[in-house]
């Protein structure tokens, strides 16, 4: 993947996601990981949006351009938050949550690729 340099590019993306989300125009897809994860940490509908709309310029990592929509990108945020657990104690996640935005003739709508546990350490360029 590559990094967007410009922190009001970045910005605008998170406009975009959140406007979607806000719109009720998002999906997370059904990837195991993902619901493993939801599931882990009982993770109603209105928490996963607030976890998405809280991301922040300084959660961006990185970005790469769509295998399956053009002119589109794959944009990859990390986020440090605190969980219940499935044991009820108080947990420090570092997640990884990575969307698309597309752009159809009916509307924009954000489909997210990945929302679970950082596989990896992430990179990122704007923070200090």
């Amino acid at each position: 993947m590559g990094n967007i340099h410009s922190k009001i590019l970045v910005g605008l993306i998170l406009e975009n996601m959140k406007e979607c989300v806000e719109n009720d125009n998002f999906i997370i897809l059904g990837r195991d990981i993902n619901k493993n994860f939801i599931s882990e940490y009982k993770l109603t509908e209105a928490m996963q949006r607030e976890i998405l709309l809280k991301l922040e310029i300084e959660d961006y990592s990185e970005s790469e351009p769509s295998s399956k929509f053009p002119g589109s990108y794959v944009n990859l945020f990390g986020k440090n938050i605190e969980l219940i657990n499935s044991h009820g104690s108080i947990e420090a996640i570092s997640m990884y949550i990575k969307f698309e935005i597309i752009e159809k003739q009916y509307g924009t709508r954000t489909v997210f690729i990945s929302f679970h546990k950082e596989d990896y350490p992430l990179s990122f360029p704007f923070r200090i």
